[in-house]
């Protein structure tokens, strides 16, 4: 049962796209029923497209990671890190936790394993890998984690610090 605050609510947005409630809520639903049979949860899909927008409105753009691995690691390490770092920054803003960021960020990702309060970042073995890595460890740094370099080329980044930064 939907309560008549939200059926008002549903009804404003479908009259704003020129739509009748029943054409929106079929569209709504016919998205959700096509995320859901790609395996995905409608509801995570859809925060993640709000954030995506939100990013593109800041300049931000996705590339192809092929892209990455043609640049120079050594030559663009310290500026994709600070990129990371205001990326970070813009995520906090706009109400995005250090967790949520980095499982889009590193999501079907070879280069880090999530664990219950931490995230390993693995040596990278390629330089989109390493750009990646430079990024991920500027986002974290900017939501104030701990990121610690570990021997045999391990990053660290502890998530329990941070929950109290993100806030």
């Amino acid at each position: 049962m939907i309560d008549s605050e939200l059926a008002d609510l549903v009804k404003d947005i479908a009259a704003r796209h020129g739509m009748t409630i029943s054409a929106y809520m079929r569209a709504l639903l016919t998205g959700a029923i096509d995320a859901e049979t790609n395996n995905s949860f409608a509801p995570i899909v859809l925060r993640k497209a709000l954030i995506y927008s939100k990013l593109r409105r800041a300049g931000v753009a996705l590339l192809p990671l092929s892209l990455l691995d043609n640049c120079n690691p050594e030559e663009a390490g310290e500026q994709v890190r600070l990129e990371g770092r205001k990326l970070g920054a813009l995520l906090r803003s706009i109400g995005v936790s250090l967790e949520e960021a980095l499982d889009i960020i590193l999501e079907d990702s070879r280069i880090a394993i999530r664990e219950k309060d931490k995230i390993v970042l693995l040596p990278p073995t390629r330089p989109s890998e390493e750009a990646i890595r430079s990024m991920v460890e500027g986002i974290a740094e900017s939501y104030g984690a701990k990121v610690s370099k570990e021997e045999a080329g391990i990053t660290l980044i502890m998530l329990e610090e941070a929950r109290g930064h993100s806030s």
